[in-house]
């Protein structure tokens, strides 16, 4: 059990940041005004995610990216608990999660595991890609 509320609470604060990270690198025309304001905005943006996305009309990608982290962190988090303490797991997934070569192990399962979710469940509520990847995408 306290793997998955870890593996949740890792999953709900790394989607919230990656919403930030996305939007801040987006073309001009798919930045949200929180992107451009002080950084106190684009820490509250990220802690009310769904709110965010939902406003932004993209809550379906997120929401698969979220089901992804999650279930990616409560397996790195349940096979690292006899190694070490909590704390020390948390924090090693989020520096580990940034050093290129290494963020590979996370990121390729994860983006592997949002669209599997993200498949089916666009069919079902009629989500779609976001419009600043497909923009992305085109470049």
């Amino acid at each position: 059990m306290e793997s998955l509320v870890i593996g949740l609470f890792l999953g709900y604060y790394w989607t919230g940041f990656e919403m930030v990270e996305f939007h801040t690198i987006s073309d001009p025309i798919d930045r949200p005004q929180y992107v451009e304001g002080p950084m106190y905005k684009k820490a509250f943006s990220a802690m009310l995610w769904p709110l965010v996305t939902r406003l932004n009309r993209e809550f379906g990608w997120f929401f698969s990216c979220f089901i992804a982290y999650s279930i990616v962190f409560t397996a790195i988090y349940a096979f690292s608990i006899s190694f070490a303490p909590t704390w020390v797991i948390v924090l090693a997934i989020g520096i580990l999660r940034k050093i290129p070569i290494i963020s590979v192990v996370i990121n390729a399962p994860s983006a592997l595991v949002a669209t599997i979710v993200f498949l089916p469940l666009s069919k079902i509520f009629g989500w779609k890609v976001p419009s600043a990847m497909s923009r992305m995408g085109s470049k």
